[in-house]
């Protein structure tokens, strides 16, 4: 269009209020007209101006792997992050003699702006033979150290100044590096972990070669500090032999990374860098990485682990311009300031807490989105929100935030290719209530200081991106990087760290902090509830993970739906239903529940009751296991901010109580059975119905049908919590017959054994816990007077004749034993999902509630195998004290009348 008077901004305005988000352009470019070519095409070689302006489009395109780039274009809005940054200004070293600070990207945005400052820099005269008389100009390849090749640069570039420091020779520590051996010297660990994955063929001789070629390549990996020296100082060994060990047949990841964590480093000996390849499959290898942060950080393995997969692969390695021995002496002419601390005494030593969640594709894009709207980049409204959150919950209303940056954006060429320990932290204090914008301009200016915090940083925050520089394409081997794969040690003097990586499309965030877990937990709620800008719905306390009714089982439900709704689903398939409800076929949260004790979430996975019975590894079709599909409900109960997930009705028995889920999980929310607080709430419905029977437990003959780990808990607390019965039976399988006669024996009232359930019709009240089905009792066997409190799935009776009995005769009493009264509760269901209609409100799910009270109670125990009375009665207690009672007496969804059946 031609105009005289719109902008850019206008633009965007007016797209912003017709357009959903992801259709408005990311830049717009206002020029007087297009040049064209002889046939009336765009000619974009004519876009830029000057030979600065091309070479930085020509970059630009590679680094941020955008076709075109236009004078106008903002770095940051086409994608480019702090990464990207220092991948530009090192592919820009061998084309000017001098280039201001990388930070200066940061301040002046677009091309043209960009040009303009570089072409402004001052470019000194250089000798036209230093770069031939420099010795690290000589390439590195998979066929030796020194060998030449095709295209190599000259190694620090003509606009290099000599440095200080002589070529050899001991040579100080840096500020941080006196920290790390101050903090070894005093036994607080200094070292980190890693552990890539590589995915595809690998040579073990070609990898071992490449590790020596890199170690002969980077000093850093020939350091160590010499054990007396005063000042201290570091030394370069010139020559060693690295040792990469391998294991053929590793033990599990987790056995391995725990041994390894025992290994100690002594500073004055080599090496300060352990190496070992573990075979876990013909083309699926892990790396543990094991280093003493004196010689490395964090860029660093992302460095290593790139230039090994080149290695290995043959490439050829451009010379480095700049070595960590330089970068000293570079640091040695900028003045350092002292951060204050923030705060009172910082908390040194005892447990660290840990709590996370994961922020999921369609968050992240969204954090993107208004990253980009605010001119900065996604780090920007996380740290925003981690701000936010300090401000909330310590009460300070603008904390001071130690941010982590890679320390390599100085005006040294070749920066952005040293392993070293150069990674720091500048002190960020935003302003109260700040924002992305806020936060970014504040980092920005931090950036171009140097800080020291001798006490230590309060608060910390890191963005670990191990993926960055990205491996080359093309490369034969693969890497990967776990949510376990980071080591986050919290470092000394600091009392909360918050860490933030790439997972996937998403992110994942994780607190450690020296703070009691309670706090912990308060500040990821907090963390979550700032990143959704604000307290949500979607922000969880907690969620259960649960499933759909089988098909033939929902008419029992229907009367709960609108009518419209309930004529619609009763004639529909069972894969019709699957793909309404879960349209993407993957987990879904159905419904939201308000609590007392905070938000609940029903994720539901992709399945119906009768798919849970197969093998935790058996899949559906072509999709995912059981197994798989639970993980990754987990992980969206996680994205959402929930704390704690519990497993609904026979996950728990399909998994392994949880264990199959463990190696498909991303995020670390706590994950319970929900057993715990099932058997509470059977016995809390066994002394509500003895109430409204107005019968004694000591009149009473009581009987366990199904005596697991439920129905053992169960009598656990019903005999710790009420007066004894007369007698008790038991009664299972006859597999069960020697534990049941040891169970029998231990009890303090008489107790028989019954492998058979014609013992049960002799009881006055039955607690069932079973999964043999609704054959298994016969309601019209049952003795009138009986109560009988059923938390099978599916119940272990005819529901139908059950309430029949009980409306024609009332002389029994047949009630589910799996709700609790929580008090006033709101639910919601998701958008797009009719609503349900509550028949019980207030009343939750025994297995839901328990991970919310685990949520928001501190010291309750998770419960994770069979569970024990002593789970049992700590749940007990915690129901205690949040004054969370029996629901009303009910069967399905039917309440029933005290006055008609009881």
């Amino acid at each position: 269009m031609q105009s005289s008077s719109v902008d850019g901004a206008a633009l965007r305005a007016y797209l912003r209020e017709r357009l959903p988000d992801y259709l408005v352009p990311a830049r717009f470019e206002v020029v007087g007209e297009l040049p064209l070519t002889v046939t009336g095409k765009i000619d974009r070689s004519r876009a830029v101006a000057d030979d600065t302006e091309r070479l930085l489009a020509r970059l630009w395109s590679r680094v941020l792997g955008v076709e075109s780039v236009g004078p106008e274009d903002d770095f940051f809005a086409l994608g480019g992050d702090s990464i990207g940054v220092l991948e530009l200004f090192t592919a820009l070293a061998p084309h000017r003699a001098a280039l201001p600070r990388p930070t200066v990207l940061y301040r002046h945005r677009t091309l043209a702006e960009l040009a303009a400052v570089i072409d402004a820099t001052p470019q000194p005269a250089i000798p036209a033979d230093s770069a031939a008389s420099d010795p690290r100009a000589s390439d590195f390849s998979a066929a030796g150290a020194g060998a030449s090749g095709a295209g190599a640069s000259g190694s620090a570039g003509p606009g290099f100044v000599a440095p200080v420091l002589p070529a050899t020779g001991d040579f100080p520590v840096t500020l941080t590096q006196r920290g790390f051996l101050l903090a070894d010297a005093i036994g607080v660990p200094s070292t980190w972990l890693a552990a890539p994955r590589l995915h595809g063929p690998l040579d073990l001789g070609r990898f071992r070669r490449a590790v020596g070629l890199l170690v002969a390549r980077h000093p850093m990996l020939r350091t160590v500090f010499p054990r007396d020296a005063r000042p201290p100082v570091q030394r370069e060994i010139p020559s060693v032999t690295p040792e990469v060990g391998y294991e053929p047949a590793p033990r599990p990841l987790d056995q391995e990374l725990a041994a390894e964590r025992e290994h100690r480093f002594d500073p004055a000996v080599w090496p300060l860098v352990r190496l070992r390849l573990l075979r876990y499959g013909p083309d699926e290898h892990v790396l543990l990485i094991h280093a003493h942060h004196l010689v490395g950080d964090g860029y660093s393995v992302a460095l290593l682990m790139r230039e090994l997969s080149a290695v290995h692969d043959g490439a050829v390695l451009e010379p480095l311009r700049a070595t960590f021995r330089e970068y000293v002496s570079h640091l040695e002419g900028i003045p350092t300031e002292i951060a204050s601390p923030d705060g009172g005494p910082i908390r040194l030593g005892g447990a660290i807490a840990t709590a996370g969640f994961t922020v999921g594709a369609a968050a992240a894009t969204a954090l993107r989105e208004r990253a980009m709207a605010a001119g900065t980049t996604p780090f920007a409204p996380v740290l925003a929100a981690y701000h936010s959150a300090l401000a909330s919950v310590t009460g300070r209303p603008d904390p001071m935030i130690g941010v982590a940056v890679t320390g390599r954006d100085h005006s040294m060429p070749g920066l952005g290719r040293i392993f070293g320990p150069c990674a720091t932290a500048v002190a960020v204090r935003p302003g109260p209530g700040a924002g992305a914008a806020e936060v970014a301009a504040a980092v920005t200016e931090a950036r171009t200081r140097s800080f020291t915090a001798p006490q230590g940083w309060r608060h910390f925050f890191t963005y670990l991106d191990f993926g960055a520089p990205a491996a080359p394409d093309g490369a034969t081997l693969r890497l990967s990087w776990d949510d376990a794969d980071a080591e986050l040690a919290v470092p000394p003097g600091t009392e909360v760290l918050l860490a933030v990586r790439p997972v996937d499309d998403g992110l994942r965030l994780t607190l450690r902090t020296r703070l009691p877990q309670p706090v912990a937990d308060r500040l990821a709620a907090a963390l979550a509830d700032a990143l959704h800008g604000g307290p949500s719905r979607s922000a969880l306390t907690a969620a259960l993970v649960g499933y759909l009714p089988a098909p033939e089982h929902l008419a029992a439900l229907a009367g709960a739906l609108p009518d419209e709704v309930r004529r619609l689903a009763t004639g529909l398939d069972r894969e019709t239903i699957r793909r309404i409800v879960f349209p993407d076929g993957g987990p879904r949260l159905l419904e939201i529940a308000d609590t007392p004790l905070g938000r609940s979430g029903f994720i539901a996975v992709p399945r119906f009751a009768d798919e849970l019975s197969r093998s935790a590894t058996g899949r559906l079709s072509e999709g995912r296991s059981l197994a798989e599909d639970v993980a990754a409900a987990v992980d969206l109960a996680a994205e959402h901010g929930a704390r704690t997930v519990s497993l609904a009705g026979m996950i728990p028995a399909n998994t392994g109580y949880g264990a199959a889920v463990r190696p498909y999980r991303r995020s670390d929310a706590h994950l319970t059975t929900g057993h715990a607080v099932t058997a509470a709430a059977v016995v809390r419905t066994v002394m509500a119905a003895l109430a409204a029977r107005d019968r004694k437990l000591p009149d009473c003959v009581v009987a366990v049908l199904g005596v697991g780990s439920i129905g053992t808990a169960s009598l656990s607390l019903l005999l710790a919590r009420a007066e004894a019965p007369a007698s008790v039976i038991l009664c299972d399988l006859p597999a069960a017959a020697s534990r049941l006669l040891t169970l029998a024996a231990s009890l303090d009232v008489p107790a028989e054994v019954a492998t058979g359930v014609d013992a049960i019709y002799r009881a006055d009240v039955i607690v069932a816990a079973t999964s043999s089905g609704p054959r298994t009792l016969d309601v019209d066997r049952l003795r009138p007077g009986t109560i009988l409190v059923d938390d099978s799935f599916p119940h272990c009776f005819d529901v139908s004749r059950a309430l029949a009995r009980m409306r024609a005769d009332g002389d029994v009493l047949i009630a589910g034993g799996g709700l609790l009264d929580c008090g006033e509760t709101v639910h919601e269901s998701a958008a797009g999902l009719p609503a349900f209609e509550h028949h019980l409100p207030g009343s939750m799910a025994s297995c839901r509630l328990e991970s919310l009270l685990h949520a928001a109670v501190p010291g309750l125990p998770l419960v994770g195998g069979p569970v024990t009375p002593e789970q049992a009665a700590a749940y007990w207690d915690a129901l205690d004290t949040a004054g969370i009672g029996a629901a009303p007496l009910h069967l399905l969804n039917e309440r029933l009348d005290t006055e008609r059946d009881v």
